[in-house]
């Protein structure tokens, strides 16, 4: 029940001697001044989130209750086709405010229902009902991104995350639960951010080339991935690289040639020394040698 402190009190006593009439100060003051936040029943469990990522899903919440008094709690969950609370196998009887559920979610398209019950001493408290999907509600990414410089564009590969889910002891990659994923890539330099055009793949890894950039200039690229039904993600942290300057391409371009040259002209001196018979020379033997028979050698 809520109450009210003492300056509430005063106050409504002031209202009651003036002019307004007792039911107006009585209603705003109950409704306006006293109302309170209701308090948590101590031992329920209450603040349940499904922290999930990739497919691997954790749910944790928030309990008060007497440290005298030791508290354990069961985890229970059910799809939507079940009438009945299944107990998570490893989260039964645990003191720890988290259980991890990736192994009872087996369905990624159904909908489940958690709930976390306490227990201290005779009492038993049952909290209230988290639902969630799997497919639409576990956040995607990071993915893995590495950047290379060329002239004046960058080479970026991506390597979508793993995927936590299994369907009969294997483990599926994003590509097998959603067939195809889209990417999107932000590119950072000293003239702001720019997201590029949303682009789709079906591999779990592939490089773009960013073209049309600007020599010497440092450039920093992040990605984001998701699918047409979940467009919960989490972009990779970003990745900077100086792109080539004018200077450098024609000196990779001119060791390029002149390793080729150098190439050419050994060629050609080996090919000329064995021709001259200065490498493995041909040596044959004596005719006296040929026709001598074997017991006169």
């Amino acid at each position: 029940m809520n109450t009210c402190n003492t300056s509430q009190v005063l106050w409504l006593h002031q209202c009651i001697n003036t002019e307004f009439h007792f039911p107006v100060c009585l209603t705003f003051l109950s409704t306006a001044v006293c109302s309170q936040p209701e308090r948590t029943l101590e031992g329920l469990p209450y603040n349940l989130q499904m922290d999930s990522h990739n497919f691997q899903h954790i749910l944790s919440w928030q309990a008060d209750h007497d440290p005298a008094v030791p508290a354990s709690y069961n985890v229970l969950y059910r799809d939507r086709r079940s009438q009945s609370w299944m107990s998570a196998q490893q989260c039964s009887g645990i003191a720890q405010l988290s259980c991890e559920l990736t192994e009872e979610f087996k369905d990624t398209s159904t909908e489940y229902s958690a709930l976390v019950q306490s227990i201290g001493g005779a009492q038993v408290l049952n909290s209230s009902v988290l639902r969630f999907v799997p497919l639409t509600d576990t956040i995607l990414g990071p993915p893995e991104v590495t950047i290379t410089s060329c002239p004046n564009c960058l080479n970026v590969t991506i390597k979508l995350p793993s995927s936590h889910f299994r369907n009969k002891g294997k483990l599926l990659s994003l590509i097998d639960i959603y067939e195809e994923m889209d990417f999107d890539i932000t590119l950072k330099s000293q003239d702001g951010e720019h997201k590029r055009p949303r682009q789709r793949t079906t591999a779990e890894v592939f490089s773009i080339v960013i073209e049309e950039l600007y020599p010497s200039r440092n450039y920093c690229v992040s990605v984001g991935v998701t699918a047409s039904l979940n467009k919960n993600s989490v972009p990779s942290p970003w990745k900077c690289v100086t792109t080539d300057s004018e200077a450098q391409q024609g000196y990779h371009e001119a060791a390029v040639a002149g390793a080729v040259c150098v190439s050419l002209i050994i060629a050609a001196v080996l090919k000329c020394v064995h021709t001259a018979g200065f490498i493995l020379p041909k040596f044959s033997l004596p005719q006296t040698l040929h026709l001598l028979p074997w017991g006169h050698l």
